[in-house]
């Protein structure tokens, strides 16, 4: 009946024009997928430049140095105002 669910915890940072904001969120990946995508649907219908990343550091094991090292992955959405008026972000 009742299914448990793996808990994530990330941290969403946004940029909406200059004011950052950070949250940390501890929910199952179904919820916080949820949310990333309806904060990337409320940035792409305004004008002001809005950034948004989603973070989450995770451990991986270094067979070179035998211990655990932390790596942060992310995922970034920016509306189109904010990769206008920032482009040198998006340069490789």
């Amino acid at each position: 009946m009742f299914q448990e669910f793996k808990v994530y915890e990330v941290t969403l940072e946004v940029n909406d024009n200059g004011r950052i904001q950070l949250q940390r969120i501890q929910a199952p990946r179904v919820m916080i997928e949820h949310q990333f995508l309806g904060l990337m649907e409320q940035a792409s219908k305004v004008n002001r430049p809005i950034r948004i990343k989603m973070s989450r550091t995770e451990p991986y094991f270094d067979q070179y140095e035998q211990r655990n090292i932390p790596q942060e992955s992310n995922l970034i959405f920016a509306n189109n105002s904010y990769v206008s008026t920032h482009s040198e972000e998006f340069k490789e």
